[in-house]
């Protein structure tokens, strides 16, 4: 009996299966690890932002529902349900953790991204108003802070 390791990766361009067979190849003793040829690496490329197709294979329409970021729980609840996936308070509360977990890593990420921005912004603008003192300009960098467009002119015009 072949024994798989199943590998989900979303984000593709369509929905596709893989799967390899592993082979042993040795110069010791043929088959002291084990039997090779029942080890099956299989991975499910699907891609979670297309709609449910008719004549779609069942397994792409549960995993887009399993691992959305943008789906309520109650759509993956309902999912789950019409795959005969039994929904009891166990389950329920691993789809709630889940769908929180992939929310928790997109806001992480944007706050990461803001974080990095903001500190990006702050090295500008010390490297702005240094450049403006020795120019004798404070009082404009002063008036500028708080108007985007005109510290974005004075950001090209330092060439910062």
């Amino acid at each position: 009996m072949p024994v798989y390791s199943i590998w989900i990766v979303a984000g593709q361009k369509k929905n596709t299966v893989s799967t390899w067979k592993l082979t042993e190849r040795t110069d010791g003793t043929p088959g002291e690890w084990g039997e090779a040829d029942k080890l099956r690496l299989m991975i499910l490329g699907f891609n979670e932002r297309s709609g449910y197709q008719e004549g779609e294979k069942p397994i792409w329409n549960l995993l887009r529902s399993l691992f959305s970021t943008t789906m309520k729980v109650e759509e993956k609840l309902e999912i789950l349900e019409r795959y005969d996936v039994p929904v009891i308070e166990d389950v329920e509360e691993e789809v709630l953790d889940m769908c929180n977990l992939g929310r928790g890593v997109y806001e992480n990420g944007q706050k990461s991204g803001i974080l990095l921005g903001e500190d990006k912004l702050t090295y500008r603008m010390g490297r702005l108003k240094e450049a403006m003192i020795k120019a004798g300009r404070q009082q404009e960098f002063l008036d500028a802070v708080g108007n985007m467009k005109a510290m974005d002119r004075l950001f090209a015009e330092f060439g910062i």
